[in-house]
């Protein structure tokens, strides 16, 4: 066998490879030429939705109703001004095709020909979209912060849960707990209190996506699960949860800073926990973050 042919082969295997870990994932991939919109590849789960549609018109058949180019569509939004790969634009939308939610990430990649080209993964999410829908209906919602109460937040992270095991990907379960609340009650007030876990909560929004799962549990306790990826991991959600913290307390005019003691954990696919396993976890965490910190006298 010649070295040219050898070559070949090798190529031929690692994209034999590469197509079935693709048509492995539970998620429509497709890939589509960002100029012409033509679709240059599907998955076996996206064909199984909408058949093969390589070579057609991405807004004319994975959506319906379009006159052109979907007024949603991202490429804008997947480019540098020079022209180079922005990174990854995530987003939620209702396809208008079947009607399902999906959790969308689009990134602008360099296709085989040299050209660049979207690829979309989209996760259907209506499951999630439904039992959030329940909760408005049922009013799982604490009425001072406007966020999921406690059994809001364990009907959709049971939820969560489930999808994250069956797409085997990782979950991040954070506790946090406002500082000094019964203090800021006795020295303040409970108007002052109030107003303390409206903040936290609005720190808190700032600081996670929409997508992810936000609640007041307890007079002020807060918990939050966050879907892992690259950006969001134990170290930054720290960090940035910190620098929005601290950025709001420079814009207070009570006469006190908001500090938070935190716990978080992780729920590893391979490896899975019960969320209320999780949950006494995280707990028992940020009581040693309080207890810490009260030993240092930062809290």
């Amino acid at each position: 066998m010649t070295a040219r042919k050898s070559a070949e082969e090798k190529v031929k295997k690692s994209q034999k490879t590469l197509i079935n870990v693709l048509d492995g994932i539970e998620a429509i991939v497709y890939a589509a030429d960002m100029k012409t919109h033509k679709i240059l590849y599907m998955n076996k789960y996206a064909k199984n939705l909408f058949g093969n549609l390589s070579g057609k018109i991405c807004w004319q058949t994975i959506q319906q109703g379009q006159t052109g180019p979907c007024d949603f569509c991202t490429n804008d939004k997947l480019l540098t001004p020079e022209g180079k790969p922005a990174g990854v634009y995530h987003w939620e939308f209702r396809n208008t095709v079947n009607g399902r939610w999906y959790d969308i990430h689009d990134r602008a990649i360099e296709w085989v020909d040299g050209r660049i080209v979207r690829l979309e993964i989209a996760t259907d999410i209506t499951g999630l979209k439904e039992a959030e829908k329940i909760l408005r209906s049922m009013s799982f919602i604490d009425d001072l912060t406007g966020l999921h109460n406690r059994r809001g937040f364990l009907t959709l992270a049971e939820q969560q849960l489930k999808t994250a095991h069956r797409e085997k990907h990782g979950m991040l379960l954070l506790f946090a707990d406002l500082d000094r609340m019964k203090w800021i009650n006795d020295n303040h007030g409970h108007p002052a209190g109030d107003k303390a876990l409206t903040d936290v909560s609005q720190v808190l929004r700032k600081t996670f996506r929409e997508s992810d799962i936000i609640a007041r549990i307890g007079g002020d306790e807060f918990v939050v699960m966050a879907e892992e990826s690259p950006e969001i991991s134990i170290d930054s959600i720290t960090k940035r949860l910190q620098s929005h913290l601290d950025a709001h307390n420079m814009t207070r005019e009570e006469p006190f800073d908001l500090s938070l003691s935190l716990g978080i954990v992780r729920y590893d696919p391979g490896n899975p926990r019960l969320l209320d396993e999780m949950m006494t976890a995280a707990d028992a965490l940020m009581y040693r973050h309080k207890r810490e910190k009260k030993v240092r006298g930062m809290s």
